[in-house]
């Protein structure tokens, strides 16, 4: 998802990013919380560098397993794609 969805070479590309930031941020508030959020939010604003990466390893240790984690929540889910 990173550096930007505009860099991205399809409409589909674009969507399915956005579907995966989308999918992380409730991971995110479904595990630490909207204070978690907002902790990695204010950390990327003062952060030199770009993304979230540094930002959620520093305010959420837990971060190690986020795919895992993500992957299992996405599953639980039942998502499926739809038409349009």
């Amino acid at each position: 998802m990173e550096p930007s969805l505009i860099k991205l070479d399809t409409p589909e590309d674009v969507q399915l990013a956005y579907a995966q930031g989308a999918s992380a941020i409730e991971f995110i508030v479904a595990k630490a919380g909207h204070d978690g959020l907002t902790d990695i939010m204010t950390r990327m604003s003062k952060s030199g560098t770009k993304g979230a990466s540094e930002p959620i390893k520093q305010c959420w240790p837990v971060v190690r397993g986020i795919r895992d984690g993500l992957e299992k929540h996405l599953a639980s889910q039942q998502l499926q794609e739809v038409a349009g």
